[in-house]
């Protein structure tokens, strides 16, 4: 089930992050999630969501043959979280890749408290709920410059504690599962010799349909994937007004949660069409022009109950690609602890969904692992003996002298 899955979840994540109530979709003016954002002037939303588009595009490049999922704000605001710590030209290329650049870090750090507490309002039919905490190893001391900002702007929980106990890995896993209401009940494995702090973001989000589905209209249906397979799906039905779109290229319709605090828009390409040439094309402008366009229209619905787990996925290519390569090197990292050998060793996200006749249930974890690097002596070379030498001309590789030197 390929084909259609993944633009539904991709979308619901994109679509899920700004919460504003919506327009009349009768009107072919942009929603007012859009026009909020424009008016309100939210860099982080703005930048979480051309940031989306970016990271699509990068993980299709790696999964052309798999269905995707992710949440594309779990991964920046983990990543928000870094770019207090980074210094030098890796907060330069995390401001770039997050869509950040001019802005300044105690206001964008003032920005995401604010988006924070605006979408965990919901409403009674939708509950976002979102996590933060840092790891540190025991005798790891963060500055204290890094730890307000945590605790301050992002609500950090912190701990302490001694990563060569192995039940550490599971007392981790225990707070991930709790924070997506046990649907991600395990991220970690093991702690590598390395790793000396842990970053993690945790999103659990729970929307009621405004309409929801009758079991009894759900039957079995035949679902075509990418590969043209024919095989077998519990598809829901219901004939409702929404918001919609139609064009040679595709179909469109916007499902609202609750009172309209959330959806899940759904993209559709025509037949012939594959779903990855299609998402080649969808831009973030081009996804803004096609929620601007949707209209009320009586349709007949069927979607599929789904669920879906992608991850552990680790983003370290993927973000190399985007741009953000210093963060792996060492010395990337003096704003966390005045030390040249700390750099970041991986991120790894996971993602979860449930679709049925009720709603939606999804979770997401966002784990920076920041290592520090094994001290090493610089090398010497001191010639006071007798030695050889070489002068070659680097253009051809001839040699032009040599010599050897017994005293002096």
């Amino acid at each position: 089930m390929k084909k259609v899955l993944v633009a539904i979840v991709f979308l619901l994540v994109c679509s899920g992050v700004i919460m504003g109530r919506e327009a009349g979709p009768g009107s072919k003016d942009k929603p007012k999630e859009t026009k909020a954002l424009k008016q309100s002037g939210c860099p982080v939303a703005e930048g979480n969501n051309r940031f989306a588009f970016d990271m699509l595009k990068s993980l299709q490049e790696e999964d052309r043959e798999n269905s995707i999922f992710f949440s594309p704000y779990s991964i920046s605001t983990a990543l928000s979280m870094l770019l207090n710590g980074a210094s030098g030209e890796a907060r330069t290329e995390m401001m770039e890749t997050l869509y950040y650049e001019g802005i300044e870090l105690d206001k964008l750090n003032e920005r995401q408290l604010a988006l924070k507490k605006s979408l965990e309002k919901g409403g009674e039919k939708v509950e976002l709920s979102i996590a933060n905490s840092l790891w540190a190893h025991l005798g790891v001391v963060p500055n204290e410059s890094f730890q307000k900002a945590l605790k301050e702007y992002y609500l950090s929980e912190f701990f302490t504690r001694d990563f060569s106990d192995k039940s550490v890995v599971g007392e981790i896993n225990g707070w991930i599962s709790d924070k997506t209401r046990r649907m991600i009940p395990a991220m970690l494995h093991d702690i590598s010799p390395q790793s000396i702090m842990f970053l993690i973001n945790a999103i659990y989000f729970k929307g009621i349909w405004a309409k929801e589905f009758d079991p009894e209209f759900t039957r079995e249906e035949v679902f075509t994937d990418y590969k043209n397979r024919k095989g077998k799906a519990q598809m829901m039905h219901q004939t409702m007004s929404v918001a919609f779109r139609e064009t040679e290229e595709y179909k469109a319709v916007k499902l609202p949660y609750g009172e309209g605090e959330a959806a899940m828009y759904i993209l559709l390409p025509r037949e012939g069409l594959g779903l990855n040439e299609f998402l080649d094309g969808l831009t973030r402008d081009k996804w803004e022009t096609i929620i601007g366009s949707m209209y009320m229209e009586k349709i007949e619905l069927g979607i599929p109950k789904f669920k879906m787990s992608y991850g552990v996925k680790r983003l370290n290519d993927a973000l190399v690609r985007l741009g953000m390569e210093k963060i792996f090197y060492s010395g990337s990292l003096m704003n966390i602890m005045d030390d040249p050998r700390l750099f970041v060793e991986y991120v790894d996200h996971k993602a979860v969904i449930e679709v049925d006749e009720k709603g939606t249930k999804a979770a997401a974890v966002t784990i920076i692992s920041i290592g520090k690097s094994a001290y090493e002596p610089p090398k010497t070379f001191t010639a006071d003996r007798p030695f050889f030498f070489v002068i070659r001309d680097e253009k051809n590789g001839m040699i032009l002298f040599m010599g050897k030197v017994l005293s002096l």
